[in-house]
């Protein structure tokens, strides 16, 4: 029976979990900051529709790139990983089995 080691040569290279949810909640805090302060700054409502448009693209790209790294980065990280060439070991040697010695008959 095989057992696992330690051994990192025999660990397949699976890479480390890429998505960091708090750094979609930064951008996302982000974004709305500068959606904020320039409808506060602002004195025409064109300049307030370009925020709110510029607000939502800029939420629809961290979303875009939030879920690319949820749903499909692991999912390539997976794929590489089981791609990768499996290296066969020889068999182990084989073992001779153990026999149990007699008791001897003892005279009474």
């Amino acid at each position: 029976m095989a057992t696992p080691t330690d051994d990192p040569a025999r660990a397949p290279a699976f890479p480390s979990w890429p998505f960091n949810y708090m750094s979609l909640y930064a951008h996302m805090a982000k974004d709305f900051g500068r959606y904020a302060q320039a409808v506060t700054k602002s004195t025409d409502p064109l300049e307030t529709t370009r925020a709110e448009g510029d607000l939502g693209l800029n939420l629809w790209n961290d979303m875009m790139k939030g879920y690319y790294q949820l749903a499909l980065a692991p999912f390539m990280a997976m794929t590489t990983a089981m791609a990768q060439p499996v290296k066969a070991e020889p068999p182990p040697a084989p073992v001779e089995p153990v026999r149990k010695a007699k008791a001897a008959k003892s005279a009474v």
